[in-house]
């Protein structure tokens, strides 16, 4: 086997690669005599046909299959060769397959970049404090309180914010009606802004009985496209209003939300809850910090195979999301190219920051010790309520390696960073 090398670009190789033609007959003839075997052709008995005949019928699907099997079986071999990794899938160019002469084939791959990390110590770093304030806390308890309040109608007031409402309510576009015409007995949670922005003011101050006329102009960046930038008039007509009644703030409240000994217990059940959740955001923020940095100061050309690959491995992520929820993804409007383009640039910023995490381990010589694969099984048998010898079992050891070198890379990065704490809600 012969190769030849060429260079497209600092992530691309086009490799020819020639094959003798004393192999290539031998995978001609091992063909044509497996399909002797197995053929049956009128007036010749089982493996008599001649090779003439067989070559009559079947050289296109002799030569498709033969083509395969060279391009399969020395494909790792000329990579191994050159000591090219490909990256991505191959595209392959074959070449005339002629018995009595040699055979050659062309495969374009995409490979790694070589990236020399620089500028990644010294970092300026700002950290998100995971400890839970008392407003945390309170704001926390007031939406259980909020949740476990009774509601109770009402007459002689009009409507304020945090009441429920309903009413029949007809509203029109120009000429067309909106959200397919008139509705009766609609429920609204004022002050949850559930329906438009501006409705529920103009709702605030009706009394039960009252009709409105107003109109509402949508802004044209509003999130639904089918109203933004339009002017709705609308007319409603209150029919009920209830006031929410919370809760009284005490032990017996506690113990209704759960099994809390009392209102102390619940609170430091929240703290700890708070605390979680907003570690969880502090280490999201974290990393999204560290790679923005590394990104900005290490430019490299990506391959483009990588960024495709990994855009349709985040649409497949949110198909299997809609799925789990019993909804269509289709209902989001956009074909499944629409999706692919709109994670390309997500996908690509994540291919940028896996290619430089690695690049860094080489540089810095980090690696994935038995302790760290043992650390992380521990945590996920109790993220998952299973055993970590069954995890070991269903979950192979590769497979978490690149959870485990990011986690080291960026502890690495964060030893010689300049670290600012600062607060953030809950």
């Amino acid at each position: 086997m012969k190769t030849e090398v060429a260079n497209v670009s600092e992530v691309e190789r086009r490799v020819k690669v020639e094959l003798d033609a004393a192999l290539v007959a031998g995978a001609i003839d091992k063909a044509y005599n497996n399909l002797k075997k197995k053929v049956r052709l009128p007036g010749f008995r089982p493996g008599k046909a001649p090779l003439s005949i067989l070559q009559k019928h079947f050289k296109a699907q002799i030569e498709d299959e033969v083509i395969n099997e060279l391009v399969q079986q020395s494909f790792p071999e000329a990579m191994e060769k050159e000591n090219i990794k490909p990256v991505s899938m191959p595209k392959v160019e074959n070449g005339v397959l002629e018995k009595g002469k040699d055979f050659s084939y062309t495969v374009a791959v995409e490979i790694k970049p070589e990236i020399d990390v620089k500028d990644y110590t010294g970092l300026k770093i700002e950290r998100l404090s995971a400890d839970a304030t008392d407003e945390d806390i309170a704001e926390e308890i007031e939406r259980y309180r909020s949740a476990y309040a009774e509601t109770k109608e009402i007459s002689g007031r009009a409507a304020q914010m945090d009441d429920s409402v309903t009413f029949d309510m007809e509203g029109f576009i120009g000429e067309e009606p909106y959200l397919g015409g008139k509705k009766t007995d609609f429920f609204l949670e004022l002050g949850k802004n559930m329906l438009l922005p501006g409705f529920d003011e103009q709702v605030v101050g009706l009394s039960a009985g009252d009709t409105k006329k107003f109109s509402l102009d949508i802004a044209a960046d509003y999130g639904d496209e089918q109203v933004a930038g339009t002017t709705i008039d609308f007319t409603v007509e209150i029919k009920t209003i209830k006031e929410k009644i919370l809760p009284e703030l005490n032990d017996e409240f506690a113990k209704d939300v759960g099994e809390y000994k009392g209102l102390d217990d619940l609170r430091a059940a929240v703290s700890t809850s708070i605390s979680e959740r907003k570690k969880k955001t502090a280490e999201s923020k974290l990393r999204e910090q560290i790679f923005a940095a590394l990104i900005e100061k290490n430019p490299f050309p990506v391959p483009k195979g990588m960024v495709d690959m990994q855009a349709q491995g985040m649409v497949r992520d949110m198909q299997r999301m809609f799925q789990q929820q019993g909804l269509d993804i289709n209902a989001l409007g956009q074909d499944p190219a629409q999706l692919l383009e709109h994670y390309r640039e997500p996908a690509e910023r994540q291919v940028r920051a896996a290619l430089i995490l690695d690049a860094l381990a080489e540089k810095e010589n980090i690696t994935a010790a038995d302790e760290d694969f043992e650390k992380l099984y521990d945590e996920l048998a109790a993220q998952y309520n299973e055993s970590t010898e069954t995890l070991k079992k269903n979950i192979d050891k590769d497979r978490l390696t690149p959870q485990i070198m990011e986690r080291k890379v960026i502890d690495f990065i964060l030893s010689t960073a300049e670290i600012t704490e600062t607060q953030t809600p809950a």
